[in-house]
């Protein structure tokens, strides 16, 4: 099934960037994200991943970068300022560089426990808002997008498993 999508705002590129530790899947879920995107939704989108040691457990962060299907995508820069941030272990909620550069209106997705908020999100710029569902990434982050006038809170967001 193919569903036409755009993103909330033509002018510029919806950019995801989800962080990781080795062997948790921040590679393989930005491919599955960027494919879907492309061959499911008739947009424009590139993926590419950046790793440490390429070793299980070291740091991987992963982009992907969507844009309207007349729009190129020319770039595979690393992502600074992400409409969505995807963390894949809480644990990396306590560097700062996790969270850099997350818009104001942005989406943070996060593994965790339900009820636990961890310390790294004070860190946060307050409209941002936080989730812990990794498994609903395209439609979480398209329907946030897509809804910039709803009013963003410090509330976390946690959907049924």
């Amino acid at each position: 099934m193919n569903r036409e999508a755009s993103v909330p705002d033509i002018a510029r590129f919806f950019e995801i960037r989800l962080e990781s530790i080795g062997g948790l899947g921040a590679h393989a879920a930005g491919q599955i994200v960027a494919t879907a995107a492309v061959l499911r939704m008739g947009m424009n989108g590139s993926h590419f991943s950046s790793y440490g040691s390429e070793k299980k457990g070291s740091v991987v962060r992963s982009f992907v970068r969507l844009a309207a299907a007349a729009k190129a995508i020319r770039t595979s820069a690393p992502i600074e300022t992400p409409d969505v941030v995807v963390v894949f272990h809480s644990g990396l909620l306590a560097h700062p560089a996790t969270l850099a550069g997350i818009r104001a209106d942005g989406l943070l997705i996060y593994s965790g426990t339900r009820g636990e908020v961890p310390d790294g999100l004070s860190l946060l710029p307050a409209t941002t808002t936080s989730g812990v569902s990794i498994g609903a990434l395209v439609r979480m982050a398209f329907a946030a997008a897509a809804s910039r006038t709803k009013e963003r809170t410090t509330e976390p967001f946690f959907s049924e498993p």
